[in-house]
């Protein structure tokens, strides 16, 4: 005795087979049967149009099949191996849009996005495959889980969604704790280790760049000054602002406070390499520094706004180089 075939369902609309209220639409004459007994009551001259596979498959003359093979309602049944959800997937991205939410993923959708997209490929539905990758590199979407967008480019061969998430990785710790998440398995530990070394040498980058302005400076080495208030070579203290100020000078030397400040914030940035974090601690003083600035009035009076312009400049310099290293970083 043969064993009992599972009972099959239909999906939901526009897929039940059940033509919708006041459409013109032509009726379904093909079902797609998902792994999980679902059918879905498509087109073939749709799916002729959007994937390379089923225009090869229906150009040629159907006949009347086998009775071995499947049919339902006198419409032809392929057997795919994918999952009902997979499949809802990949043909609303490929079917005429309805709604913007067709076109768009969510958190929610990163359980099955690797499928949709592995199915994308393998039937050669050339758009979707497009309109997945763009929709993963949402802004929101990335910097809500870095680490498994990068996982996801990275299984994937998106380029640009690897690179997007590498960088905004940066927000966060080197090896932050309880990573957890599906795809994490489907990738190396030499994956990961690529992805941190990243990350330690944009945070070194990033502490290059603070350094960089503490240091004594030269009068003619102006594209290195900063707007800060400094120490002439005799202790005198002198507000800079203008470069013309110190261009009689041998060499200016940022005051103590600053220096003190900027160590502090290299600190920082080294363990969380991103502009932000510049911009968000620039002015967080401990009490020693704003004693310090306490007693220079001219220390007082402008430090915020030159402190702020400095915030923007360094935060920058920082995020531009990040961008130009994840370039030719190897993941």
């Amino acid at each position: 005795m043969s064993a009992a075939h599972p009972p099959v369902k239909d999906a939901l609309a526009p897929f039940s087979g059940e033509p919708d209220a006041g459409s013109a639409n032509p009726a379904s004459d093909l079902i797609l049967r998902s792994s999980n007994h679902v059918d879905f009551h498509v087109h073939k001259q749709i799916l002729a149009f959007v994937s390379v596979f089923f225009s090869d498959m229906l150009a040629f003359p159907a006949g009347k099949a086998p009775p071995t093979e499947p049919e339902r309602d006198g419409k032809p049944v392929l057997l795919l191996p994918e999952s009902d959800e997979v499949l809802c997937r990949l043909l609303r991205l490929a079917y005429p849009g309805r709604s913007r939410e067709q076109y768009s993923i969510t958190a929610a959708d990163l359980d099955s996005v690797l499928a949709v997209h592995e199915a994308a490929q393998k039937y050669q539905f050339l758009d979707a495959q497009q309109l997945i990758a763009e929709m993963l590199l949402d802004d929101a979407l990335v910097q809500c889980q870095p680490h498994r967008l990068f996982t996801i480019g990275l299984l994937r061969n998106l380029p640009a969604l690897t690179q997007k998430a590498a960088l905004q990785t940066l927000r966060l710790p080197v090896c932050p704790l309880h990573l957890d998440f599906p795809e994490l398995q489907l990738i190396t530990g030499a994956n990961l280790q690529r992805l941190y070394a990243f990350h330690r040498s944009c945070g070194a980058q990033a502490s290059e760049v603070l350094q960089g302005v503490i240091l004594p400076q030269h009068k003619m080495d102006i594209s290195r000054l900063v707007d800060c208030l400094t120490y002439n070579e005799d202790g005198d203290s002198i507000p800079y602002v203008r470069w013309a100020i110190v261009h009689a000078l041998d060499t200016v030397t940022p005051a103590t406070w600053f220096c003190t400040q900027i160590d502090r914030l290299t600190a920082k940035v080294s363990a969380v390499p991103v502009g932000q974090t510049v911009l968000d601690g620039i002015l967080a003083l401990d009490d020693d520094v704003a004693t310090m600035i306490a007693d220079c009035e001219p220390c007082s009076r402008r430090k915020n706004d030159e402190l702020e312009d400095l915030a923007e400049d360094l935060a920058r310099r920082i995020n531009t180089s990040h961008k130009e290293t994840v370039k030719n970083w190897v993941f």
